[in-house]
């Protein structure tokens, strides 16, 4: 659980220097945070009297979700540790990760593979040009270090927050520069998760669960929307790929249990010890992989995607409804079920029509494998009458896609 502040326990006595200091900071990122594009998400988790005077009524337009990571909310009254601004050699060269990213001109798969490389040199560099790439991808041009990683996550984001100079960032530039930006980001995040299961990083119990989930869901959290935005992104796409990688290793159990059964059925004298045990501790160990990745998933589901599902801008709404028919795609055993589908009901009466185009786009990928189709019957009779009015939607192409969707449901 996150730790609670203690300014409660205050005495009544005027604020010492040290904390007008600190007060002034807050106040000079709260007026920062408000010039570039500060928006609160929405939440139905209360924010209690004293968190909202921390954060100044300026920067609030409505309560804000408590942050899920359980990095994020330390002590306010620990004493920061002063910055190391160690030089990082990047892995990638003259250009950043985010400059290779966005540019395009360098093989994906190449720019991962190389990435890996040097996390198995050293982690703790590689994992912070990672952190710095999602960084700039957001729009800010903040140094990450060293000590972020393992200082107070709060009070490292609204170092951050400093350097954002305003204006529209990356994920919704028209620019030139980004107009591949975010199809990179996501195949990027998407090779990268398939290469560090294949190269045996994923399961280290530090690169994911330690470093990368702690920072996408605290950022997606952040009321500064480009930060929220592209953390929401990257965290979307992490579980896209995790659910993919589920899969496979649910296939490979359901092989390997088949070879040990077949092994295990032989006479002794045919039978051979050493392949079975073999197969034994394969089928043990791919069934403790497949937990974690359950595990990684659910938190990422819980810390994420059930907050920004309602979040107050419509393109992060509209992301969220796009990747669950994803992962509903690639894990249908995981996700083709009561407690998902009821996402895209509920957001079938989306004010946004972007939103409400991207559900019944998820719902026509669902709905077109038969396979899905017993675990469909409680949504379509819960549902099928909101499909049917959106048949003649205000917007044409929701319309339209609700025709098609009404005519799936009847096959």
């Amino acid at each position: 659980m996150p730790r609670k502040g203690t300014r409660g326990s205050l005495s009544r006595q005027g604020p010492s220097p040290g904390t007008r200091a600190a007060t002034r900071s807050r106040s000079r990122a709260n007026q920062i945070a408000t010039e570039s594009l500060v928006e609160a998400a929405v939440g139905e988790e209360d924010t209690s009297r004293d968190e909202i005077e921390d954060m100044n009524e300026s920067v609030i337009d409505e309560s804000v979700e408590e942050t899920p990571s359980k990095l994020a909310n330390k002590s306010p009254t620990k004493k920061k540790r002063k910055a190391r601004h160690k030089s990082v050699v990047l892995v990638t060269g003259d250009k950043s990760l985010f400059d290779i990213v966005r540019d395009g001109s360098t093989s994906l798969s190449a720019v991962v593979n190389g990435w890996i490389d040097s996390y198995e040199a050293d982690r703790n560099f590689a994992a912070l040009e990672l952190i710095q790439f999602i960084v700039h991808c957001s729009g800010c041009q903040g140094e990450v270090t060293i000590d972020m990683l393992h200082d107070d996550m709060t009070e490292c984001i609204m170092t951050l927050t400093e350097k954002f100079s305003g204006g529209i960032y990356p994920l919704l530039s028209h620019s030139p520069a980004f107009r591949g930006l975010k199809a990179n980001v996501s195949e990027f995040v998407d090779r990268l998760m398939a290469e560090c299961h294949r190269r045996g990083v994923l399961f280290d119990e530090w690169l994911v669960t330690t470093v990368m989930m702690p920072w996408v869901t605290t950022l997606s959290a952040s009321q500064v929307r480009p930060f929220r935005h592209t953390a929401t992104l990257v965290a979307l796409k992490m579980t896209t790929a995790l659910a993919t990688i589920l899969t496979v290793i649910e296939q490979e159990i359901e092989k390997s249990q088949v070879q040990l059964g077949t092994e295990t059925r032989k006479s002794k004298s045919r039978r051979g010890s050493r392949k079975l045990e073999t197969l034994e501790g394969m089928v043990e160990e791919l069934k403790e992989h497949s937990e974690e990745l359950k595990e990684m998933i659910q938190q990422l589901v819980t810390s994420v995607f059930t907050h920004r599902y309602r979040d107050v801008k419509p393109e992060i709404r509209a992301l969220c409804m796009s990747e669950i028919g994803q992962w509903m795609d690639k894990s249908r055993s995981s996700f083709v079920r009561d407690e998902y589908l009821r996402y895209l009901g509920w957001c079938l009466h989306d004010t946004s029509p972007a939103v409400r185009l991207c559900v019944l786009q998820s719902l026509l990928t669902v709905y077109s494998n038969s396979v899905n189709g017993d675990n469909l019957k409680l949504f379509t009779s819960r549902f099928k009458a909101r499909i049917v009015a959106m048949t003649t939607d205000k917007d044409d192409n929701v319309a339209q896609h609700a025709v098609m969707l009404a005519e799936k449901m009847l096959e």
